[in-house]
Parts: C-alpha cells; structure tokens; sequence
C-alpha cells in the first residue's frame, strides 16, 4: 500500500515538473513571484467583481438627485475638501451640506463635532449620508452604518467608500480594511437595500505624494509599507416603508448607556 502511494506521488510530481516546465505555466510562475495572482485570476477577478471608479459611481447617484436639491450628511468630513473633490459641478446637490467629525473643524461652515461611534440624537433627518475615506478610521462600523440609517429620510440614499489594501495610516488612528462583500454585508445589516458595490483599482500602483509605482516593484516597500491602493465602495437606499428597522425597532429610541452624539434641531455649528 506504502509503495503504491509513494509511486503515485512520483508520478504525480513528475507530471508537475513536466507540466510547470511548458512556456505557458513557466510564465504563470513568473507571474506569481513578481505580481503574486495569476493571469486567469485577474481574469476571474474582474468577472466576479464590480470594478469601477468610485468618483463616477457617486457622481452618477448624484446626479439623478440633484433637482431635489437634497441635504447632505457627511460623516467623518474633516474640512469637506474630499466631498468636494467628488461632487464639484453637480448643479443642486446637494441643497444642504453638513459635517459631523470627531475632531473639531474651526472655521469649517455646518460641521458638527460628534462621534459616529456611538448612538446619535437629533430629529433632522437627511436625504443622503455619506462618508468618504473615513470608515477605516472608524472602531464600531456597524454602529456607523446604523446611525447613516437613521439619519436618512425614506428612501434616502447612503454612499460610502473606504479602503481594502493600504498602509497603515493612523487619522487618529486605523482600524479595518473591507472586501466588497464586507462591506455590503456592514450595510445591509443596519438595513440598506443594495444598489451597487465594487472596487476602484485605478489607484492601485499610485504613490500617496504623486506618481506611479512600476508593476514589476515588489509589493513591499523598504519599510515594510503596502504598496497596493484598492478603493471599495457601497450605494444603498433605505427602504420606503420606514415604519420598522431589521430588527423591529428595539433599537429605536432606547436610551444607550455610552455618550451620545447630537446634531442638535436643525442647528449646527
């Protein structure tokens, strides 16, 4: 029994090594040591995944919206500057703009100092909530996406973007990376019907100060840092029914026993 296992094994690794040295799959051995995924793995890749840009894929939401003029929530903001790097020269959206970030904005119009970590307060109700580079920094996601759900009118819409391979940067401090499907299941776990989620690669091999990494630079820099830069995004709508959350509003209006967040009645800073 030993002998007949050892001779299979043999055979079976003969049949590798003949195999591995065809020019076909001597070229996917190159390409594992100098990009670590096969050709045929991109090729799945990109048939079993959303990929897109991120900036398109909001602005397109965006635009179907704009003659409401609707009120934007942006969690996470810091200035705005990110907001606007995506949605500048949407005629009408959003009507009204307004911040809640942890970290105080002077001088920044609208914005809130508030943690998204914890429940939120208020009687204002959006008809967008957004956040843009900024879950990663988040320790409680699943509680960030329930308060975007709140926050929203019905049929509100949510659109989010964050990270899934990047290095490490702390803004105060950095917690998660997301697959598509992580983050779809964040989302629609607080309730949000789906409306499209993906990647945005097309930041992959460009350096966070300018320029492009060559493609055959290894993945790790000198210090250790991940070269990759992939994007994941959501775009969801809560349902227009409303009246209950998934799990039967026993959620909805209990007092929490941590610190909440307000954005006040209608009033910021």
């Amino acid at each position: 029994m030993r002998r007949t296992v050892a001779r299979a094994a043999w055979l079976l690794l003969a049949a590798s090594s003949r195999l591995l040295r065809r020019p076909k799959f001597a070229r996917r051995q190159r390409l594992i040591l100098r990009h670590g995924v096969l050709e045929y793995e991109k090729q799945d890749f990109f048939r079993l995944h959303n990929v897109t840009s991120v900036r398109e894929a909001f602005r397109r939401e965006a635009a179907s919206i704009a003659t409401r003029h609707p009120s934007l929530l942006d969690l996470g903001g810091g200035d705005g500057s990110n907001f606007k790097d995506i949605f500048d020269g949407i005629e009408g959206f959003p009507g009204s703009y307004s911040i809640l970030d942890i970290i105080e904005r002077p001088g920044v119009d609208n914005a809130v100092v508030g943690d998204a970590c914890k429940p939120i307060v208020t009687d204002r109700r959006f008809d967008v909530t957004f956040t843009n580079n900024a879950l990663e920094h988040m320790p409680e996601p699943f509680m960030v996406a329930q308060n975007m759900y709140d926050l929203l009118k019905a049929n509100g819409l949510v659109m989010a973007s964050t990270v899934f391979a990047c290095h490490q940067h702390a803004s105060p401090d950095d917690y998660w990376r997301f697959t598509d499907s992580g983050l779809r299941y964040v989302f629609e776990k607080a309730g949000f019907e789906t409306i499209e989620f993906g990647y945005d690669i097309s930041q992959r091999r460009r350096e966070k100060l300018g320029g492009h990494i060559p493609e055959s630079a290894p993945l790790i820099d000198r210090k250790g840092g991940w070269q990759e830069r992939w994007f994941v995004f959501y775009i969801g709508r809560k349902p227009g029914t409303a009246a209950e959350r998934p799990d039967n509003g026993k959620s909805n209006g209990q007092p929490p026993n941590e610190r909440q967040s307000s954005l006040g009645n209608g009033q910021t800073k």
